[in-house]
């Protein structure tokens, strides 16, 4: 579906005139402000050249004309509101003599154009001011409507009328303009259901100069998808003959994506949205696949940025798939490597501070499961279990460890001895966090004794945030929705009631960490863990409030730095 906007303008109507046995159509507004008109002057043979530089010096070529005798005018030029007013009156009276009259001007170049593009419609601004301006195109649109109805029956044209009082003097008339043409645009874009689709053609060369400047500026900051703006290409020999002149297509595709640029840039730097960022340059990327096919010049240039949107959006594909935690697609990319549990610590970051906190509260129980995970594993745990690998289910193999071990763990885990009078008793699995975290304990005491402060500044962590794991549920599907505050309040109400000491799986609220103190208990976690394993500390994990996000600063600052 094809749309034309368009302002219309005092010059865009033409009548017929008999100059020396000669037909020609004049504007009924000069030409004045069209800044190619001089080098258009020299298509002019003499005599057309004499009878233009007449009109231009004041010669009264069209109040002289029939026209304005069957009007009843005097031959003096009349106000623009004024003749087209009793124009209209008469051609919607005796239209069969009016019809060959007139012509639109530089719009019916413009219509001609968007019909043979399959526009079905055109949206077209007039003026009405308050003080009924000499200038005021309202009566004019009607006699191009008209006009249009018999030359293009099929095609429609939707008035869009600006009644504001366009003194130039008014020191906010720039304002209410550029928001009279924001308004117009989205009621426009709401009532086209597949506007977003839809090819929008742009004509700005009418109107007052705060109307082609809105026009333009609201049009390139709107939703709509495939903008192109259409001018007339000037013909002064055509135009006098009463003939539409050929059309031009301008893309502005830099303008359009620079705002779409910053537009993603926004999103990065201030939300982290890689998503969000990937659909609007994918659909940039389809835009400028249209813009070029209908303007071919630009198509060498939209190339090379089609190219370097190629490589962002691979990019923004790996940081959503590293959001979304897709190990299989994370191992599909030699360029970065991954540490899944350094992601899960740097989303709590993320989340925290983007304030989403029902997905902060899932990232957070991840982190917690993920880090047991990563000590035993790390501590040289599986050569106590029947499989090495983290990703399943975790079995202590009793058999495997010393009476000292089991002993110990028994103490913490009371389950593992009743599982010795079940079948299977030689196997023990690590159902949930609590079993995996006595067994993280008993595994440092007996073979690393010399890490245990360490895991003790672990486990007091861990004890902390033991309630928001439990409660995560709980809070994201209360149906008085997840945020700080109420997490605070749940806690409060929680300690009230107090928990059931029968129940040790139930975590104690007394124990919690405040919720604005959770993410100082993850660091601590990190911080202790690299220590505990002996391991580098990483650059994305310290007290610095400039610390970098793992993979997502570097991403982020590689695509912005490439959306130049």
């Amino acid at each position: 579906m094809t749309i034309l906007l368009a302002n219309l303008g005092t010059s865009d109507l033409s009548i017929k005139v008999t100059v020396d046995s000669q037909n020609y159509y004049f504007p009924i507004d000069f030409l004045s402000n069209e800044p190619n008109l001089n080098k258009k002057l020299k298509d002019l043979d003499n005599e057309r050249r004499t009878i233009w530089d007449n009109m231009y010096q004041g010669f009264n070529y069209v109040p002289n004309s029939q026209v304005y005798q069957d009007l009843g005018f005097p031959t003096q030029k009349q106000a623009v509101r004024e003749l087209t007013k009793a124009l209209q009156s008469s051609y919607q009276k005796e239209s069969h003599k009016w019809h060959s009259l007139i012509r639109p001007t530089r719009i019916g170049s413009v219509i001609q154009k968007a019909v043979a593009m399959g526009a079905s419609k055109a949206y077209i601004f007039v003026t009405n001011q308050p003080t009924s301006h000499p200038q005021d195109t309202i009566y004019l649109f009607q006699i191009i409507q008209q006009w249009v109805q018999q030359e293009y029956p099929a095609f429609e044209l939707i008035q869009k009328e600006l009644q504001l009082n366009l003194d130039p003097q008014n020191p906010n008339l720039e304002d209410l303009v550029l928001e009279y043409y924001y308004n117009q645009l989205n009621e426009i874009y709401l009532e086209e259901n597949s506007s977003q689709e839809s090819t929008i053609l742009v004509n700005v060369k009418g109107g007052t100069l705060h109307q082609k400047t809105a026009l333009k500026i609201q049009a390139i900051a709107s939703d709509f998808k495939n903008l192109l703006f259409i001018d007339p290409i000037l013909d002064l020999n055509q135009l006098l003959e009463g003939k539409n002149s050929e059309c031009q297509l301008t893309s502005y595709w830099l303008y359009q994506r620079n705002q779409k640029y910053q537009t993603v840039k926004l999103l990065l730097q201030k939300r982290w949205d890689f998503d969000g960022a990937r659909v609007i340059l994918k659909d940039w990327q389809e835009t400028l696949i249209y813009l070029a096919k209908q303007v071919p010049k630009i198509a060498s240039d939209t190339q090379k940025e089609q190219e370097k949107l190629t490589e962002i959006l691979t990019r923004l594909d790996f940081a959503v798939s590293c959001f979304n935690l897709d190990k299989n697609a994370l191992k599909d990319n030699e360029q970065m490597e991954h540490n899944f549990w350094l992601n899960l610590y740097t989303q709590c970051r993320i989340y925290w501070g983007l304030d989403e906190i029902a997905n902060f509260l899932i990232r957070l129980s991840s982190f917690y499961e993920v880090t047991l995970n990563e000590l035993i594993m790390g501590l040289r745990g599986q050569k106590y279990l029947i499989n090495n690998n983290q990703n399943q289910y975790l079995a202590f193999v009793r058999s495997k460890a010393s009476q000292e071990f089991c002993n110990k763990f028994e103490e913490l885990e009371p389950d593992f001895k009743r599982r010795e009078r079940r079948e299977r008793r030689d196997l023990y699995t690590l159902v949930n966090r609590y079993s995996k975290r006595n067994f993280v304990q008993i595994l440092i005491e007996i073979d690393h004794p010399d890490r245990l402060e360490l895991w003790q500044q672990i486990l007091a962590s861990l004890v902390k945030l033991d309630y928001w794991f439990d409660n995560r549920n709980a809070l994201i599907h209360s149906g008085r929705g997840v945020s700080v505050q109420t997490m605070i309040n749940q806690l409060e109400e929680d300690k009230r009631i107090g928990t059931d000491d029968k129940d040790k799986y139930k975590a104690d609220p007394d124990k919690a960490c405040h919720p604005n103190n959770i993410l100082g208990e993850v660091l601590n976690i990190a911080v202790h863990t690299y220590q505990l394993l002996g391991q580098k500390s990483s650059p994305y994990v310290g007290w610095d409030k400039n610390t970098p996000y793992y993979l997502y600063s570097q991403l982020r600052d590689e695509i912005c730095q490439q959306l130049i």
